[in-house]
């Protein structure tokens, strides 16, 4: 199968491309690991661990999908605790 032919498909399924699927998947992944419990991870570490080439393409894609920081959303999602660990 041609990638056009693969993203096609997918956009049929799934009503997005390939490299949407994957963005999706890839910020889903690091939301789910800037809201686990305890201190806050680095956004090199999650950069990382979800496939992104750097903490700065991760940030700047962060900020355009989810209209905050990763360091924002770690805030919000831990905002009843007093205190914000820091690594």
């Amino acid at each position: 199968m041609t990638r056009m032919g693969l993203n096609k498909a997918c956009r049929k399924h799934l009503g997005r491309t390939v490299s949407e699927e994957l963005k999706r998947i890839r910020l889903a992944k690091a939301m789910e690991l800037i809201s686990a419990d305890g201190v806050r991870p680095r956004v090199a570490a999650i950069a990382s661990q979800c496939g992104y080439s750097g903490p700065k393409h991760f940030r700047d894609t962060f900020i355009r999908e989810k209209g905050c920081t990763p360091s924002r959303f770690w805030k919000e999602t831990h905002r009843d605790q007093k205190l914000f660990p820091l690594r």
